[in-house]
Order: C-alpha cells, then sequence, then structure tokens
C-alpha cells in the first residue's frame, strides 16, 4: 500500500452502571453514541444466558436505531461477561479516507471496508435467529446463510481469512440411532462439506469454535478481496500439530453417518495478510494445547501461560514470514479470552492483564473446544513499519484512542 493505511481500533464497552439487562445495554448505548459512528464496521454483544433471549428479541431494533443509516455487522452471543449483563465489544477503523459501507441482505447486516483497491466484508450473526435446535442442520442453514450473502457482494468461501464458528453447548452430545454424536464433531462434519464443496484455495481460515449457552449455531467472517493475493499467509505454529491434522484419538464421538474418519477442525493458527506500510494477523482461538495435547490439565495458570506463550510464537513466526512483515514492527489490537469457569476469571484476568498490558481484552465466560481446556484466547495484531512503532516487542501495545 501507498497511500491509505487501514488500522482496525477494538473497544471494549462494559456498562457504567449495574442494573437489569436494559440500564446496562442503555450505558453502552450511551458510550457508542460518543464514538463516530461512521468508523465502526461491527459490534458484538456479549449477555449472559438468562438474559440472552430478551436481548435478542428486544435490542437488535434499538442498536439498528442508534445509527442515521444501516448498522453494521453486529451478533448477540449467549456468553456470560464476567459479573455484567451485557458487554459491547466494538471494532472501528482509524481513518477518515477509507470507505466503509453497511449494507443488509436479508435480516443480516454487514460492512465493506475499501481501501486501495481492497476490500473487507465483515459479516455477523450468521444462522443466529435459526429455530432449528439439531446441531447439523443448524449448522448447515448458518453456512448457506453465509455463502449467499458472500455471493451478493462477489466474494465466496476462498476469500474468508477468519471465522467465527459459536455452537451452542459445544461439549455437548446429541444422541442418534444408539450413537452419541458430540456437537462440535458434527459442527467439524458440516464445515467439511461445505469447504471441500465451495472452497478451493490450498488453507484454510483463522477461526476460533467455542460454545455458546443458547441459541443456533451462528457465523461471524471477515473475507478479503486484495490487490496481491499471495501476501496472504497461513501461519503454523512450530510448537503445534495444525489442528486439521489431529488424529483421530483426540477427537470425541462416534463415527457420523456415511464417514469413516471423525473430521479434525479445520482452521489455521493464523493468518496473516502482509501488505508494505500495514498488515494484520488473526490469531486464531488458541488453548493450552502442544503437540496435539493438552497441557496443564486442572492448572488454570498453567494453561493460560502456555497459551499467551503459543501465541506469542505465531506473532515471531509471521514476522518473519515475507520482507513486508520482517520490516515490520506488530502489536495487539484487542485479545478476546473465554474462560470455562467463572470461578478462574480473577486468575486469568490478572495473568492476561500483566501480559498484555495497555490493549482492550474482554472476558467471559464459554466452554472449550476439549473438556480439559479451562482458557481460549483470540487476537488481532497490527503491523507497522518499524520508525512509525514506538516499541518492538509482540507484546507491547499499539495506540488505542480514537479521535471522539
Amino acid at each position: 500500500m501507498t497511500g491509505n493505511v487501514i488500522k482496525r481500533v477494538y473497544k471494549v464497552i462494559q456498562p457504567l452502571e449495574r442494573g437489569d439487562l436494559h440500564r446496562e445495554w442503555q450505558s453502552c448505548i450511551n458510550q457508542i453514541s460518543q464514538l463516530k459512528l461512521n468508523h465502526i464496521f461491527k459490534i458484538t454483544v456479549f449477555v449472559d444466558e438468562k438474559n440472552w433471549k430478551n436481548a435478542l428479541n428486544e435490542l437488535p431494533s434499538k442498536l439498528k436505531a442508534v445509527f442515521p443509516n444501516t448498522c453494521p455487522a453486529f451478533t448477540f452471543l449467549s456468553q456470560t461477561p464476567g459479573s455484567n449483563k451485557i458487554t459491547m465489544e466494538v471494532g472501528l477503523v482509524n481513518n477518515d479516507k477509507v470507505s466503509i459501507s453497511h449494507k443488509m441482505y436479508h435480516n443480516t447486516s454487514f460492512s465493506l471496508i475499501e481501501y486501495e483497491g481492497n476490500t473487507e466484508l465483515w459479516a455477523s450473526g450468521l444462522g443466529l435467529t435459526s429455530d432449528i435446535n439439531d446441531i447439523t442442520s443448524s449448522a448447515t442453514q448458518a453456512f448457506e446463510e453465509l455463502i449467499s450473502l458472500l455471493a451478493s457482494e462477489g466474494f465466496s468461501l476462498n476469500d474468508v481469512v477468519r471465522q467465527w464458528n459459536y455452537i451452542p453447548k459445544i461439549l455437548g452430545f446429541e444422541m442418534k440411532d444408539g450413537k452419541e454424536w458430540q456437537h462440535y464433531q458434527l459442527f467439524n462434519e458440516v464445515r467439511r462439506h461445505y469447504y471441500n464443496t465451495h472452497r478451493t484455495v490450498e488453507g484454510y481460515p483463522a477461526a476460533t469454535g467455542i460454545g455458546v449457552a443458547k441459541g443456533s449455531v451462528s457465523i461471524d467472517i471477515c473475507a478479503i478481496k486484495t490487490k496481491d493475493a499471495d501476501n496472504i499467509y497461513s501461519i503454523n505454529n512450530p510448537e503445534q500439530v495444525n489442528a486439521y491434522q489431529y488424529k483421530q484419538d483426540v477427537l470425541i464421538g462416534e463415527l457420523v453417518d456415511g464417514t469413516r474418519t471423525k473430521q479434525a477442525p479445520q482452521f489455521e493458527r493464523a493468518k496473516l495478510i502482509s501488505q508494505p506500510k500495514s498488515g494484520t494477523l488473526f490469531i486464531s482461538g488458541t488453548a493450552s494445547i502442544k503437540g496435539q495435547y493438552t497441557i496443564g490439565i486442572d492448572n488454570i495458570d498453567e494453561q493460560t501461560n502456555t497459551t499467551l506463550g503459543l501465541m506469542q510464537k505465531l506473532s515471531a513466526t509471521a514476522q518473519h514470514t515475507n520482507e513486508y512483515s520482517t520490516n515490520n514492527s506488530i502489536c495487539y489490537s484487542y485479545a478476546r479470552v473465554y474462560i470455562k469457569n467463572t470461578e478462574d476469571f480473577k486468575a486469568v484476568q490478572s495473568i492476561c492483564k500483566d501480559e498484555l498490558q495497555n490493549i482492550p481484552i474482554n472476558f467471559v465466560q464459554a466452554d472449550v473446544c476439549r473438556d480439559n481446556l479451562l482458557v481460549e484466547i483470540e487476537a488481532e495484531m497490527n503491523m507497522k513499519p518499524q520508525k512509525d512503532m514506538p516499541y518492538n516487542s509482540p507484546v507491547d501495545a499499539c495506540h488505542h484512542s480514537l479521535q471522539q
């Protein structure tokens, strides 16, 4: 890029006043209203399990009313945000010269970010409003919505670089014909079908597969059309087996009908979009797994520290991927931390805040994809020329202010 440089900025908005759902919601909305609304491209709303259904029924229309025209991409997730009833994660672009537009496709709001001949499509909540209960049908509906929306803008699954997969009761099982089929495994079988059918490029998106307490399977994505597709890289972690190469013994549940093997999760550990004057590293949901086996069973401190160490390894690998990334400094834009047990919140928050200083961090309660995993962390990192950066360490933070 020789002109506009895109920089995504994230804000975690928590209610300044505690109370019922609507009181906390209004507190968050008041804070969003103080931002540059035309810079917002994505809003993720986290709601506790008790209030999620009411929030989904009542609040989307109120969120849309905040914006003068079309609302950015948004979703409502049944993941309890610590001691709050509701928390919001807001993504903004900190550049007045970058074009941001919002559109509707059926009932889904999505955002387009255009700069220097590149286009990003951000969509959230695909499949969210489905009333389908079984995981296979629910996941199928989410993927069908995703493919249709992408096609409406000239995109395809080939262009998806980051994907979030929200799976109700991810560790649960469905009993069918005397077999126990794990929810996450069922989702992986559906994903295999759609990737095999609609994705023809090598590699997979960076992704998170995480549990939600209620609702149907839903998907969020970032798809990118860039002038130089050769500058999109899959980043592996030398300390981890690629997830899509896991052996059968770490995949839970019976074989799904019509399959000879259980499908391993199809995602990359990270995805790098590298350009001369900027770049993005999407770090997938990362947990305490070395090789392909869980490290630190029943030890929340060890799992959290191991996870953060694996993320640093990914950022170091990305920084030496090509000439652009080698000459750039890299820093976190945000981190989202999924914690299985509420009693572990304080320990995880303490470790993460010490390690990831001065960046927006969102902590929510959610089941992770293995029963013995206690924490999972995802992140986005920003790359800029070293001369423009105050620090070189991957854990040092970018400047996150956004003029209000």
